[in-house]
């Protein structure tokens, strides 16, 4: 079973080379690969070559970029910006109405945390099956509940519930994420695992979620070799 972690900050934290501790130590808790993650409005100039030194034959590097936008216009410029640069774009969630644009497009693979910082979990039945139509991952962020205080943590944790209730009833898929900013945020599959399966997935589903199927098909779309679901053009 391939599993990946798809949101893992590049770090400025700690360390002499804290990308590189993040990798190696992402490898030991058992990872097939995660998606390093930088900021659309902030996207270092040695981001790819950084990207391919840390590739190895044991480990896999997704490229991703986290989209911060103000609204749906911004979300969708900056979408025809990155999304031919990526292998995974994500779009942080919160405000109503970039939740709802970033599930209306398959341009979206993952949307983060819609729940953050409102008195509801960011998605309603609308918006459910609008991601199910369009293939887009509502992530549960467990840097989220990690480093909240104890009130909001319950308010977090209700409304991710929430969210996998919408999951089941619209068939929207879920990514467990570490949200990792450090090494030492991290957390092994089968932790993340047992997160989701505490807050109401089945623990078949929770594994599920880590394996990340989105990733081979974005690169076979970026190489230009994909025509539909189980079908790419040989190169040649």
């Amino acid at each position: 079973m391939r599993t990946y972690d798809l949101h893992v900050h590049v770090s400025p934290f700690g360390g002499e080379s804290p990308v590189d501790d993040m990798v190696k130590t992402a490898s030991h808790l058992g990872w097939t690969g995660m998606a390093l993650s930088c900021f659309s409005d902030n996207v270092a100039s040695d981001y790819e070559k950084l990207v391919k030194s840390l590739a190895t034959s044991d480990f896999d590097i997704v490229t991703a970029v986290e989209i911060k936008a103000n609204n749906p216009n911004e979300l969708h410029k900056t979408l025809d910006e990155v999304r031919k640069k990526f292998e995974i774009v994500i779009v942080r969630g919160g405000d109503s109405e970039v939740n709802r644009a970033a599930v209306e497009t398959n341009q979206v693979d993952l949307l983060s945390h819609p729940e953050m910082q409102r008195n509801d979990s960011g998605l309603d039945l609308v918006m459910a099956k609008a991601a199910a139509d369009n293939n887009v991952c509502i992530e549960l962020n467990f840097r989220q509940i990690l480093n909240s205080f104890r009130k909001s943590r319950v308010h977090t944790l209700a409304h991710m519930r929430q969210n996998l209730k919408l999951a089941k009833k619209y068939g929207f898929p879920v990514a467990i994420t570490s949200g990792a900013y450090s090494k030492w945020e991290l957390r092994a599959p089968r932790e993340l695992a047992a997160f989701g399966a505490s807050i109401g997935m089945d623990l078949e589903d929770s594994l599920k979620s880590l394996e990340a199927p989105k990733i081979d098909a974005n690169r076979a779309k970026l190489k230009g070799s994909w025509v539909m679901p189980g079908v790419e053009m040989e190169n040649g």
